[in-house]
């Protein structure tokens, strides 16, 4: 089995996939970050978008799924209510790929990911939060986007008895 988490980003997609025997072994993490664009005009962004989507499809092709994949994609940030709509025309065209290619797609809030993380959310930088505490077990990303994609894959692995990081409740 691998978990794949997918922090979703107009400007940056980040991708994780971790076997759910890595035991904490960095090593046999695998990441990738698709690269997006800023695009205003629909056609930009829904070649943008299937661009994106294609990419994922042959990432996740790359890897060995034997014992089947968990696909876990941070869900929507509401928050963003004047680019809501860009970020959702992306997310629908990752979910499609996702459920085609996972035999478990889901959802996952990003504050429900970060608190098996983090145990107690901070008020302030929460994603600054999760990158110190995953460069503090051991990860050495290039990118925010994967950090944040660790932190969805790392929920994904707590859900599965895998080995994950976290705050003891």
């Amino acid at each position: 089995m691998i978990v794949i988490g997918i922090d979703p980003s107009v400007r940056a997609t980040a991708i994780v996939a971790v076997p759910l025997d890595w035991g904490g072994d960095w090593s046999k993490v695998q990441t990738k970050v698709i690269q997006g664009a800023k695009a205003s005009v629909l056609y930009d962004r829904v070649m943008r978008n299937a661009r994106i989507a294609a990419e994922l499809k042959v990432f996740l092709g790359t890897l060995d799924a034997t014992g089947g994949r968990s696909i876990l994609i941070e869900d929507y940030a509401y928050s963003m209510v004047n680019k809501s709509h860009h970020l959702g025309e992306l997310g629908g065209a990752l979910r499609d790929v996702a459920c085609h290619a996972g035999t478990d797609a889901r959802e996952v809030p990003v504050t429900k990911a970060r608190k098996v993380l983090l145990g107690k959310l901070p008020k302030n930088n929460q994603k600054r939060a999760v990158q110190e505490a995953l460069w503090a077990a051991g990860a050495r990303f290039k990118t925010i986007d994967e950090y944040d994609a660790m932190c969805i894959a790392n929920y994904g692995l707590s859900t599965l008895s895998g080995h994950f990081f976290g705050v003891q409740q």
